[in-house]
């Protein structure tokens, strides 16, 4: 069961990772959007920003669910 533990603590943090990521090429894209005045660039980076927010937060919520359903 420790391995189940262990597993489950890496793909937070995998995810985590990967919607951080996300989120940075987000604000990246609006500032470069910012300086260029091009509106539906904005548009993408606050979308790119929100979305990998938006990942953060299943990692911090849904994949401990999944550890305590399974054990």
């Amino acid at each position: 069961m420790a391995i189940f533990t262990e597993g489950i603590k890496v793909l937070q943090i995998i995810v985590n990772l990967i919607g951080g990521g996300i989120a940075i090429l987000g604000i990246i894209q609006l500032l470069q959007a910012q300086s260029d005045q091009n509106a539906a660039q904005k548009q993408l980076g606050i979308s790119q920003f929100i979305t990998g927010g938006g990942i953060c937060i299943v990692a911090n919520t849904l994949i401990p669910m999944l550890g305590n359903m399974m054990g």
